[in-house]
């Protein structure tokens, strides 16, 4: 079955023209998942839902604009710092103070691909 059924019927596959079915049940459901798109402003939550639905479709990886490693020193860990527009999601990793270059590219590539994002290395900045 189409993600965008799913989406129209919600995940018990009725039909809209059964009894008792309400045709916006899927769409609530979207709503109420946390999408990037919602509560941008411009934006409508049905707008983001339609987006989101046309990405699954095509399955396409969202690419991150900008990806930060940076030492916190504040809880004394690793954040990585992914930027996609302006959603900014932030990650803390165990990886020791004097982590080499290399060790934190493949922490921080791990973390964005975890989060649903492709890495370009190019975006990627380490700051020591």
């Amino acid at each position: 079955m189409e993600l965008a059924t799913i989406f129209r019927n919600g995940p018990d596959h009725r039909s809209e023209t059964s009894s008792g079915a309400d045709p916006l049940r899927g769409l609530k459901r979207c709503q109420r998942r946390s999408f990037p798109a919602v509560g941008a402003p411009g934006i409508s939550k049905e707008e983001a839902c339609r987006t989101m639905s046309r990405r699954f479709q095509r399955k396409e990886a969202m690419r991150s604009d900008h990806v930060q490693v940076s030492w916190d020193a504040t809880k004394s860990k690793w954040q990585i710092r992914i930027e996609n527009g302006e959603e900014v999601i932030r990650r803390h990793c165990d990886a020791p103070k004097n982590a080499e270059d290399q060790t934190l590219r493949t922490v921080a590539q791990k973390t964005v691909e975890g989060e649903g994002y492709e890495l370009d290395l190019a975006s990627l900045s380490i700051h020591r």
